[in-house]
């Protein structure tokens, strides 16, 4: 009868409830909302529409727009317009326990009896793996594999659902698939040194991929830096060879770096690469204490390096020295006269040089002759040269040029000698040091006088305010112990008693 009334319905659907649409299978992150669509038509009063969680023990849900007491789960709730029959069932903040089948359905009744029809969907819950995974790890035989030996590659993923899918790919090539947990086996070969081994995750639950590698084999090649001479001194040109052995599988090329910069065949005029050769055609002081390196890869971009520092001898230094005439007045030179400079060089390191000592002079903005001397003093120099006559304009020193040797047979320590001292800058070191301690004299005698003068002032106001108080403290003491006097019965017996009798 059930089947037939049923028939009957479904052949006019103006007489009894039916579907309008149907729930539709969905999948969602866990922690969002999501809206399973039902609705129907021709619902009479004796109709309910009904949810039902069917993978928890088929419970049900909702009864036409209200959901059950027994489900005590405010997440749940009976949107849409009734008047159009919809009853969507919305579920926020989706949890485990959500996912599986459900049923939207309604009850049809009729003289006395009822029909259940129903439509179903399934709700996927997607459930990125813990952060952490992928995870790679290497079972291995020794600390640092080698060439032949055997190693064993994992790629595991925890807490994803559903299962997450993990790959294994070398060089963008899959090796293994498998779900949750990948394993590989390798003999190791040169051609896999510096390779990384890749594990690709992917999966409904991840919205981007993810990945972790390893590197089984890692042998850096041994690099060496030679030089073409064991000593370099400036000006000269100074050539280091780079030396690559050990590398696996095979040598790539080399790279040149000083002080960190890498030098190319065009980046730098001072130097000149050429595969495993680095030049300096002309060394020059400021290359003195420069740290050069040489960095050697192999086909698989495995690197090692090695540095050096270069040290160079004869290193020319520019100072600015201080220039003294010795004459009164230079208006008193006259055409050809001889004059004494004094040209003042401070040796950083206090210690004893032989050098060579050369002074640009310039009288009216035009050079004079140059004038060399050597000399083994390492602070100063006695310079003598003919001065042209009617010279109006200061004397000028513009730069002095100073190439220092290290003596060779002298030990630093015991034969290093004080620079002498020069007898007019000590007379002005004297001067300036003596001028110094008496301004500051002054400032003391003034400071410490204003601070005296300021403590008497303070005295003084102290003292009078204090004169005050206490004066009229004395005039109230006074008037108190007078009151009392007056007020004592002998005072009035005696002084009141005698008054009265003589009158």
């Amino acid at each position: 009868m059930e089947i037939v009334w049923l028939v009957l319905c479904q052949a006019s659907l103006a007489l009894c409830i039916s579907f309008r649409y149907g729930p539709e299978s969905a999948k969602v992150f866990q922690g969002e909302t999501v809206v399973l669509e039902c609705a129907v038509e021709n619902k009479t009063p004796g109709d309910f529409v009904f949810w039902q969680h069917v993978t928890s023990d088929n419970m049900f849900l909702s009864s036409d727009g209200r959901i059950l007491a027994s489900v005590n789960d405010n997440r749940l709730s009976i949107e849409g317009n009734r008047e159009v029959g919809e009853y969507n069932l919305v579920i926020s903040n989706v949890d485990a326990p959500d996912d599986g089948l459900y049923r939207c359905g309604f009850q049809m009744t009729d003289n006395g009896g009822s029909i259940f029809v129903f439509r179903e969907a399934n709700l996927t819950l997607l459930i990125p793996p813990h952060n952490f995974y992928p995870r790679c790890s290497i079972n291995k035989e020794s600390v640092d594999p080698k060439p032949g030996d055997t190693v064993s590659l994992v790629c595991i993923s925890i807490g994803g659902s559903p299962p997450t899918d993990l790959a294994w790919k070398n060089n963008g090539s899959i090796i293994t698939k498998d779900i949750n947990a990948a394993f590989i086996i390798l003999k190791l070969l040169p051609e896999d040194n510096g390779i990384d081994y890749v594990c690709e995750a992917s999966g409904e639950a991840l919205v981007h991929t993810r990945f972790c590698s390893i590197t089984p084999m890692n042998i850096e090649p041994t690099v060496m830096i030679s030089s073409d001479n064991i000593t370099h001194t400036v000006g000269e040109p100074v050539t280091l060879t780079c030396n690559v052995e050990n590398a696996l599988p095979s040598y790539k090329e080399t790279r040149w770096f000083v002080d960190g910069r890498r030098i190319t065949d065009v980046s730098s005029t001072d130097y000149v690469v050429s595969g495993d050769v680095f030049i300096i055609p002309l060394s020059k002081g400021i290359d003195n204490g420069k740290n050069v390196t040489c960095v050697g890869i192999t086909t698989t971009g495995v690197e090692g390096q090695a540095s050096i520092v270069l040290s160079l001898e004869g290193i020319e230094t520019t100072v600015l020295s201080t220039v003294i005439l010795q004459t009164e007045s230079i208006s008193k030179l006259e055409k050809s006269t001889s004059v004494t400079l004094t040209s003042t060089f401070l040796d950083a390191t206090s210690k004893t040089y032989n050098s060579t000592f050369a002074t640009d002079l310039y009288v009216h903005d035009e050079p004079t002759s140059m004038v060399n001397t050597s000399f083994r003093d390492s602070t100063s120099s006695v310079i003598s040269t003919d001065i042209p006559a009617d010279t109006s304009k200061p004397l000028v020193q513009r730069q002095t040029t100073v190439r220092i040797t290290p003596p060779k047979d002298e030990d630093d320590d015991d034969d290093a000698m004080p620079p002498p001292i020069n007898d007019s800058q000590s007379a002005d070191d004297n001067l300036s040091v003596a001028v110094i301690l008496v301004v500051a004299g002054v400032c003391f005698f003034v400071v410490i006088t204003f601070v005296i003068f300021l403590i008497r002032c303070w005295r003084l106001e102290h003292l009078k305010d204090s004169k005050i108080e206490n004066s009229a403290n004395t005039q109230e003491d006074a008037n108190k112990d007078q009151l009392a006097m007056h007020n004592n019965p002998l005072y009035v017996i005696n002084n009141g008693g005698i008054k009265e009798s003589s009158n």
